[in-house]
């Protein structure tokens, strides 16, 4: 809720990005559980909360992969990250989704402070047919972001 509520300030400052198809908060994800899935590119890519937390950026990727064992995207993590995997018949693609939370949590292990290595940011997907190409656009500081070219702040 908080990340939709996020979304809809940043498209309120920038109508341009309302166009793009299925970026309207209200259809993105309702009442989207952590074990349900939204399929795009004819259930070639699969949209999901994400269930697996590993300690590495890529590795919940990783691990998304193979338990769903196709392309897709999870935001559980709040990282922004992809991970390939290639067989003999196609290439596979995951991605960590970053989060648009204006706070994210700091974590720190028992004396022993580390760097926060959250990645904000949003996954773009173009879907025509059962084909996609998914991009992942990461937020500098500030919530600066480029898209198509342009910069934008939220």
């Amino acid at each position: 809720a908080a990340d939709l509520r996020r979304m809809k300030e940043i498209l309120d400052k920038h109508p341009e990005l309302a166009g793009l198809e299925g970026f309207i908060p209200s259809t993105l994800y309702p009442g989207l559980a952590k074990n349900d899935f939204i399929t795009l590119a004819n259930g070639s890519f699969i949209v999901t909360h994400g269930t697996i937390i590993r300690s590495a950026p890529g590795a919940s990727a990783a691990a998304e992969l193979k338990a769903w064992g196709r392309s897709g995207c999870s935001g559980h993590t709040h990282r922004l990250t992809r991970y390939y995997q290639r067989d003999h018949f196609t290439v596979k693609v995951w991605l960590e989704c970053g989060h648009l939370a204006l706070n994210p949590p700091h974590y720190h292990k028992v004396n022993k402070p580390t760097a926060e290595n959250w990645q904000q940011g949003v996954v773009l997907v173009y879907t025509e047919g059962n084909q996609f190409h998914a991009e992942d656009i990461p937020f500098t500081l500030h919530y600066r972001a480029m898209l198509h070219g342009r910069r934008y702040q939220g």
